[in-house]
């Protein structure tokens, strides 16, 4: 019996583009375990028409999900709000254009031309010292420094003190699995304003603390950023945002695994 382990990150992605390995998964797979799906995936699919053209013994594949499929550890966070912030927004990510990085200074450029002395810790490991120097330059270029703090890389609880004393998290990643940073943010009670990618719609729509923009739309991110620091309520918004992290407590992720595996096993003795 195999058993396929999937991170799902975009379902029409794996039909439509990942042809080869959704075929690899047809031939190889008795039964596949999906991590993380879309809400409104079937427990029991067909591989579809598109994908069966190029698969000799297309067959059906039993679909059985993990969620959550990924957790963080709830002790390291403060159960405490703060009533006062550092920051009015902050990023931490890789610091690396695929995550936004220079799209921030422009998002960050409008909301300074609305807000004046808005102010933006940006956080992360440098995996590249260039990105990091042409960064900075573009900071002064816009006369930004005295509005986007750059503090680099940080150990975990100095970092989530920063997250949890920032009054929003911006997140203009163009990539991303599931998205750690949204959740830990979220676990932290600070809401989250990001791209509309394919990991932020399908983990976390339901969550009211997570703000979605168009993909690259700096103009909309800056606007909504502005929404939410003046027109919403941050307590209701932290309220929510605890609440929706505790759904990904590690315990409840080891205990849908452990789910998944038993109704797989059960499945195939079925067949």
């Amino acid at each position: 019996m195999n058993i396929v382990c999937f991170p799902v990150i975009d379902w029409d992605f794996l039909f439509q583009r990942a042809k080869h390995t959704t075929i690899w998964l047809a031939r190889k797979g008795h039964s596949i375990i999906y991590v993380n799906p879309p809400s409104n995936l079937p427990r029991d699919v067909h591989i579809h028409k598109p994908t069966i053209q190029y698969i000799t013994d297309a067959r059906a594949i039993k679909f059985v999900t993990i969620t959550p499929g990924n957790g963080i550890d709830l002790s390291e966070f403060s159960t405490e709000s703060p009533e006062n912030f550092d920051y009015h927004g902050v990023f931490f990510a890789r610091l690396i254009p695929e995550k936004g990085i220079f799209d921030l200074i422009e998002i960050w450029k409008l909301v300074v031309k609305k807000m004046p002395n808005a102010k933006l810790a940006v956080c992360g490991i440098a995996e590249e010292t260039e990105i990091v120097k042409k960064f900075l330059k573009e900071v002064s270029k816009y006369n930004l420094s005295n509005n986007i703090e750059f503090l680099g890389q940080q150990d975990k609880a100095k970092l989530l003190n920063i997250v949890a004393n920032s009054y929003l998290t911006v997140y203009p990643s163009y990539v991303d699995s599931f998205s750690l940073v949204t959740l830990e943010s979220l676990a932290c009670g600070t809401p989250v304003i990001a791209y509309d990618i394919p990991a932020i719609r399908h983990n976390f729509r339901k969550c009211k603390s997570v703000f979605r923009c168009p993909v690259g739309n700096k103009t909309s991110m800056a606007d909504t950023i502005l929404h939410v620091l003046t027109k919403m309520e941050r307590k209701t918004l932290t309220i929510e945002a605890k609440k929706f992290a505790t759904s990904y407590d590690w315990d409840k992720v080891v205990k849908a695994e452990k789910e998944a595996y038993a109704q797989v096993i059960n499945l195939n003795r079925q067949a």
